[in-house]
């Protein structure tokens, strides 16, 4: 943290905002807050959850609010090892106020981990995808106030993924990196080195050139190359008057090992990600126009959509993958009560009528106590687990059939 910290205070040129990710202890936040205050004097951590957010985002600009909008869909309980239903993945924002263009809201977000290799069934897709639809109502909604939006994070999706398609099309933002950096369609490149992986493709994760990664590299979804993904973006809501400049991915540098790294590895990387760098241009038009006028920002393709098939489509697979999700989480929660609680009621059983031919010991009073108590939490559990996933009818304002979707026309670090 402490190297991370540095790395803020020495930058040339010097970062305006940064949003960081996993800072999951206070005092963390509060060390890298004392080394940057002289450079990022404003800074916002967000708790939630058992564990925390892990969000923090610094910036050189005045704070004037701030929120935390918790997600509604977080993942699955039973595999505590994970911690994603633990965490309370959520998505902070803050609003500065910059001298020339006034009101810019930044986002900063983790979403919920990918555990399966690609290629396989992804299990917590539904999860990510309805975090990605939540954030794109916060999008849209801030774009309507007249603000600038820019939204940075590990969003623990590849390019190409549903949610990212989610957060550029309905959401409508630009992917910084991909505004600088198209993909080749033809053909599509194939054969990459690590190093052509990062500086081509904008590899943050999982790359063998990290020293946190482990032996068995991310195949690319792309090149379908052991060379890591793209997980973490940096957004905006582009516009004539708001352009991004130059996107490179940086913090790839080593610092000196304490014996995480192994023998044969005494340099180590900072994080297990790279991070994003994204520096934008914004200018006002016209001076007699207000600097946040809703009119200069929202793209003209609001008020009437002529893109309308296009978007049916992308809410038929929101719509498809978010029931699919439900009815695989139902599934699971339910049969995890079947196993579980037979098993609850022959144990506790078994004591009990053992406990006739035995002297009383206070043992097996708490041993009875600690079974009802174990299984009283997984029913807790699962009525909490299972009032989360219907919330995804929610989120899509009510589970209509596919063939009734229809659209409504509607009115990292980076530098300034």
């Amino acid at each position: 943290m402490r190297a991370i910290g540095q790395h803020m205070l020495r930058a040339s040129p010097g970062y305006d905002i940064v949003g960081l990710q996993e800072v999951w202890a206070h005092q963390d936040f509060i060390l890298i807050r004392e080394i940057v205050k002289d450079v990022l004097p404003y800074a916002k951590f967000w708790t939630s959850g058992l564990y925390g957010s892990g969000l923090a985002t610094f910036s050189k600009y005045p704070i004037v609010s701030s929120s935390l909008t918790r997600f509604a869909l977080n993942g699955d309980p039973w595999p505590v090892w994970q911690g994603d239903w633990y965490d309370g993945k959520s998505c902070g924002s803050i609003v500065v106020t910059h001298p020339l263009v006034g009101e810019v809201e930044v986002f900063n977000t983790h979403y919920h981990a990918t555990y399966d290799p690609v290629g396989t069934d992804d299990q917590y897709l539904g999860a990510r995808v309805s975090q990605a639809w939540e954030m794109s109502k916060l999008f849209r909604q801030s774009t309507r106030l007249g603000r600038r939006v820019i939204a940075m994070g590990d969003f623990n999706s590849p390019p190409r993924s549903l949610a990212v398609g989610i957060l550029t099309r309905y959401g409508k933002v630009t992917d910084s990196w991909d505004s600088l950096h198209p993909l080749p369609q033809n053909p599509l490149p194939r054969g990459l080195t690590p190093e052509q992986g990062v500086t081509l493709l904008g590899i943050t994760c999982d790359t063998p050139l990290n020293t946190w990664t482990s032996q068995s590299t991310w195949v690319n979804e792309i090149s379908r190359d052991p060379i890591g993904e793209r997980l973490d973006y940096i957004f905006y809501n582009a516009s004539e008057e708001f352009k991004c400049l130059e996107s490179e991915v940086v913090l790839r540098e080593k610092i000196p090992g304490v014996g995480e790294g192994g023998p044969n590895a005494p340099w180590i990387n900072m994080s297990d990600h790279y991070a994003v760098h994204s520096v934008f241009s914004v200018k006002v038009v016209d001076a007699t126009m207000p600097r946040n006028s809703p009119s200069s920002l929202v793209p003209s393709s609001d008020s009437k959509d002529s893109n309308t098939r296009n978007m049916v489509e992308l809410l038929e697979q929101v719509l498809s993958t978010l029931q699919q999700h439900l009815d695989r989480t139902q599934s699971k929660s339910t049969r995890m009560i079947y196993i579980s609680t037979p098993l609850l009621l022959l144990a506790t059983l078994g004591l009990m009528i053992g406990s006739l031919w035995i002297d009383f010991n206070p043992r097996w009073t708490l041993l009875l106590v600690t079974m009802g108590e174990v299984q009283l939490a997984l029913e807790n559990e699962r009525g909490l687990f299972g009032a989360s996933s219907r919330h995804l009818h929610v989120l899509c304002d009510g589970p209509l059939p596919v063939d009734r979707a229809h659209v409504m026309p509607e009115g990292g670090a980076i530098r300034l």
